[in-house]
């Protein structure tokens, strides 16, 4: 039992963190919406990773104290501005979200945001912009292809890519006490179904760790291929 909560805690990191490396003051257009986002990220790295319930949102600036900040929620936006210029910046975000049940954790290594989401189980594919498909725990008919052909399928390495995580988790030890993975992965699954759960599970298993799909009706017609990275070859054992 332990071996496969390992196993799917591992498939859940892979899925639902997303990152990015430092950025200066970039203006990026959502071509879906034709809105133009405006992210103010100077300075500092971030990622995040949401459940059905809520977005986190890690930002990668240290011993940053009360005075050093301003963060404000708003149902549609976010704003971080630090006292010495930088600052972080997410609107309009992808969906609304319940401004005062909000929060933030300054820690020693990074500042902690915590969104609620106003509808649960939605899936937000970005942090801003783009609010045309549900989540996978909670998908209607009317856009289900949509999202399926967009992407139901992530490639596990390239979510990986450009970010040194073994440095991330160095700069971090100190704080591996503050949650439990099994704890997190219990509330996550917890309100997937079982469809998606067979799903993830057998993409990821069949592909050798290297795809994760949640559309078991893709998934169960057929073996799901090994999606090794750019440049490497698969080879059977």
């Amino acid at each position: 039992m332990l071996i496969d909560y390992i196993l799917i805690y591992v498939i859940i990191n892979s899925w639902f963190i997303q990152t990015t490396s430092v950025v200066d003051k970039t203006v990026y257009i959502n071509s879906l919406t034709g809105w133009t986002i405006a992210i103010l990220l100077i300075e500092c790295g971030y990622d995040f990773y949401q459940t059905p319930s809520i977005i986190e949102i890690s930002l990668f600036v240290k011993n940053v104290r009360e005075e050093d900040v301003d963060i404000s929620f708003g149902e549609k936006e976010l704003n971080v501005q630090f006292k010495d210029g930088r600052q972080f910046s997410l609107n309009p975000l992808s969906f609304d979200i319940k401004p005062t049940e909000c929060k933030y954790t300054l820690k020693s290594m990074k500042v902690e945001l915590i969104l609620v989401k106003s509808q649960e189980g939605i899936n937000w594919n970005s942090l801003v912009g783009d609010s045309s498909c549900e989540s996978m725990f909670s998908m209607n008919k009317e856009n289900a292809e949509t999202c399926r052909q967009r992407s139901t399928s992530v490639n596990i390495y390239s979510i990986n890519k450009g970010k040194d995580w073994n440095k991330v988790a160095l700069d971090d030890e100190e704080e591996t006490n503050d949650g439990n993975p099994d704890d997190f992965f219990k509330k996550l699954f917890a309100n997937a179904d079982d469809d998606v759960r067979k799903a993830m599970m057998k993409s990821y298993s069949e592909s050798g760790g290297t795809s994760l799909s949640t559309n078991w009706e893709e998934v169960k017609k057929a073996k799901v291929e090994t999606k090794p990275p750019s440049g490497t070859e698969a080879k059977k054992l």
